[in-house]
């Protein structure tokens, strides 16, 4: 695995453990979860206008966007 997969992944792990206590994502259609997706890209969006060099804050926003691509992925079975 690539170091910087390996890495990415990581800050994936802590966003999904900072956010356990708002339930799983199995039972959410994928169209809710695309919502919430763009809401994420959104936070994103503006972080990378109002703080470009907030390398921390810019890699957790990025791995809010890939955690609802995973579950939208997992619901879907594409993950098998």
């Amino acid at each position: 695995m690539r170091r910087e997969i390996t890495r990415f992944a990581n800050i994936m792990e802590t966003k999904l453990d900072e956010n356990e206590s708002k339930g799983g994502w199995q039972n959410d259609a994928a169209v809710v979860l695309w919502g919430r997706a763009l809401e994420e890209l959104t936070e994103l969006y503006w972080v990378l206008l109002e703080n470009p060099e907030s390398s921390t804050k810019i890699g957790k926003e990025c791995a809010d966007v890939a955690n609802f691509m995973m579950m939208i992925s997992d619901i879907r079975g594409a993950l098998d």
